[in-house]
């Protein structure tokens, strides 16, 4: 998968196909994506460059069409276009979000990942003073659109972005591929070691993300409590769950109930490590458990604790994934075995018939 249908897949939003600027001579740029400068059929040369501390990122010639900077997150670019039959300076533009139309860009279904990533999208704001749209799952923006007024929210799911050239775009997100340099392109930190407030801070050049992000309270419910549960209620549900189907069994069996959790590790954010802890002190041999617990950001290595798991002849297996695909025949592994399977706070893209419950932000059905 090229990083671009990750992006349209993952958000929902097209980038433009041309850069939404217009500048001299035909030659069109904007900041989507990175710094992208479309030149005419000609002779060019072209430096994209970090004007905060002279570093040239890319450099080269053009005999016209799209040019494109390495780096993705936010880089203060300053852009410079030369004629090489003049052998002229005829373009040079320096990013300048003041009063721009910018959009931010957050995964749709993650709750938790996005109160984590609001305080770096926030200060972003505050200090450019532009045009914000943030696009963002409906059921989450519902909680911030009143506090943050100034602020445009869109889910692509229900309607389309209100910008529709942006000057600028970032996305966040845990942007991890296959090939390494593409994940190096969308993050200057690494997500699967760093927490969540570092990778967005990263990705939008902000050092501090200390502000707490402003709540409405008093946004009207209208998710029902049966097919839907508010996120501070998921994973107190999926333990009362386990701890169900634990007792039924405890009441057959003196032997302790074994439990296998595949989950991201605490670092990832304040969120995770609440959950991790919830976890270790809920499943405790006290409680009639022997659990073991693995964390890690990378699918593969999950995929193959929660393969050794089932090997050990867990009774539950508990996973919230890294990825939402591959997991088909581990899951039919644990079925076979006959191992209930629950996921929490991330949903996995396979047949419902491999998995107890979902216990998850999006519980649409």
């Amino acid at each position: 998968m090229t990083p671009y249908e990750m992006l349209r897949d993952s958000y929902l939003v097209d980038i433009p196909d041309m850069p939404t600027c217009e500048g001299p001579m035909g030659i069109f740029y904007d900041f989507n994506d990175g710094a992208r400068i479309f030149l005419p059929e000609g002779n060019w040369h072209v430096s994209i460059e970090d004007s905060e501390t002279g570093n040239i990122l890319n450099e080269s010639d053009s005999k016209g069409g799209l040019v494109q900077s390495t780096c993705r997150f936010y880089v203060k670019f300053l852009i410079k276009v030369w004629s090489k039959e003049s052998k002229t300076l005829v373009f040079e533009h320096k990013l300048n979000l003041k009063d721009k139309e910018t959009q931010i860009l957050f995964p749709l279904l993650p709750f938790g990942d996005t109160i984590a990533w609001m305080p770096a999208a926030i200060a972003f704001i505050e200090n450019h003073g532009c045009k914000t749209e943030f696009i963002m799952g409906e059921k989450f923006s519902r909680i911030f659109a009143n506090k943050y007024k100034n602020i445009i929210f869109s889910d692509p799911r229900i309607k389309k972005p209100f910008f529709t050239k942006p000057y600028a775009s970032y996305h966040l997100g845990m942007l991890t591929f296959k090939n390494e340099e593409y994940s190096k392109m969308y993050s200057p930190f690494d997500p699967r070691i760093s927490c969540l407030c570092d990778v967005a801070g990263g990705i939008l050049g902000i050092n501090d993300c200390t502000h707490i992000p402003e709540i409405d309270y008093s946004s009207k419910r209208k998710i029902k409590e049966r097919g839907k549960i508010a996120m501070r209620k998921l994973i107190v549900l999926l333990l009362a769950l386990v701890m169900v189907f634990g007792v039924f069994s405890a009441a057959h069996a003196e032997d302790l109930i074994k439990v296998g959790v595949v989950n991201n590790p605490p670092s990832e954010s304040g969120y995770r490590e609440a959950n991790v802890n919830d976890f270790i002190n809920t499943f405790t041999e006290e409680n009639g458990y022997d659990a073991k617990f693995f964390y890690s950001l990378k699918n593969d290595e999950q995929l193959a604790a929660a393969r050794q798991f089932i090997t050990d002849g867990v009774d539950y297996l508990l996973i919230s994934a890294a990825e939402t695909t591959g997991w088909d025949a581990v899951l039919k592994d644990a079925k076979d075995a006959g191992i209930v399977v629950f996921l929490f706070d991330r949903m996995i893209d396979c047949d419902k018939d491999l998995f107890e419950a979902a216990v998850v932000s999006d519980m649409a059905e």
